[in-house]
C-alpha cells in the first residue's frame, strides 16, 4: 500500500500510518489527513469536518521531538506589531508623564489629587509598554506528550494551560466573532479561532485563543488529535 501526501505528494512512510484511525502525516510539510485503502471510504469520526482534508504547516510554527514528547514553538514576533505598538505606547506614555509632571509643578496641592488620577493613565502605559516587550521577545510553547501543556514565555502572560492526556477526550476550533462601532456609526468585524479541547469528563477548555487563521487552528488540531491518538469527531460549534 503506497500512501502519498494530499498537500505536497511526498511519499508517507509505514510508520507515520495510522491504520486504525486511517489518518497519515507527512514528514515533509507535517499535514495531517485521512486516507482510504483501496478506495473504501474512511471510517466514521476520521473525515468530519473540514480539517479532515491535508492542512499544510503554516509559517511560523516550528516543531521538535525529544524523549517521546512533541513540542510546537510559535514566536509573537511581528514587524508590524512591534513597531504599532511601539510608536503608541511611546506617544501615550509621553502625554501621561508630561501631563502628570505639569499637574504636579503647577496646580500645588491640588496636583496631587490630578496627579493621581492622572497616574491611572500611567498604570495602562506601563501595561502596554510591557505588552510590546512582551511581542518582541515571548513565544507560545505546546507540548504534547504524557502531558498537554501551553506555556506563553519568558515574560509572564495568562493563558497558560496543563492537561493530563488521558483527561483529553477531543479537539475542536471554533469561530470567535468580534463587532465594534465607530464614532460614525460604522461597525467592523474582526474573526479569529479558539482551539479548544473537550474533556472525557465533559467540561470544555480553551487552548489557544484569538488564533488570526482558522489554518493554524485546523492545523495544530489535526497535528496535536494525531499525536494524542484521538479519533476526529464532530463537536457542536465547531469550524
Amino acid at each position: 500500500m503506497r500512501v502519498n501526501c494530499k498537500s505536497c505528494g511526498a511519499a508517507i512512510p509505514a510508520q507515520n500510518l495510522n491504520l486504525d484511525r486511517m489518518v497519515a502525516k507527512c514528514g515533509a510539510c507535517h499535514a495531517v489527513f485521512a486516507f482510504a485503502v483501496d478506495g473504501a471510504a474512511p471510517p466514521p469520526g476520521a473525515s468530519a469536518g473540514p480539517e479532515a482534508d491535508a492542512v499544510p504547516r503554516p509559517q511560523g510554527l516550528m516543531l521538535d521531538r525529544m524523549g517521546g514528547e512533541l513540542t510546537i514553538t510559535k514566536r509573537w514576533f511581528s514587524w508590524v506589531l512591534v513597531i504599532f505598538f511601539s510608536v503608541f505606547t511611546v506617544a501615550w506614555n509621553g502625554v501621561s508623564w508630561f501631563m502628570m509632571l505639569s499637574a504636579l509643578s503647577e496646580f500645588g496641592e491640588a496636583g496631587g489629587y490630578v496627579a493621581a488620577f492622572l497616574g491611572l493613565f500611567c498604570f495602562v502605559g506601563a501595561l502596554m509598554a510591557y505588552f510590546t516587550l512582551a511581542v518582541m521577545v515571548n513565544a507560545t510553547v505546546i507540548t504534547v506528550g504524557r502531558e498537554l501543556t501551553v506555556r506563553q514565555g519568558p515574560l509572564p502572560m495568562p493563558g497558560n494551560r496543563t492537561l493530563s492526556a488521558s483527561e483529553v477526550g477531543q479537539l475542536y476550533v471554533t469561530e470567535r466573532v468580534s463587532r465594534s462601532s465607530s464614532n460614525h456609526g460604522r461597525s467592523s468585524i474582526s474573526i479569529t479561532f479558539d482551539l479548544r479541547a473537550r474533556l472525557k469528563n465533559g467540561d470544555g477548555v480553551i487552548l489557544l485563543r484569538s488564533l488570526a487563521e482558522a489554518e493554524e487552528a485546523l492545523y495544530l488540531e489535526q497535528l496535536m488529535e494525531a499525536e494524542l491518538g484521538i479519533q476526529n469527531e464532530p463537536v457542536r460549534g465547531e469550524l
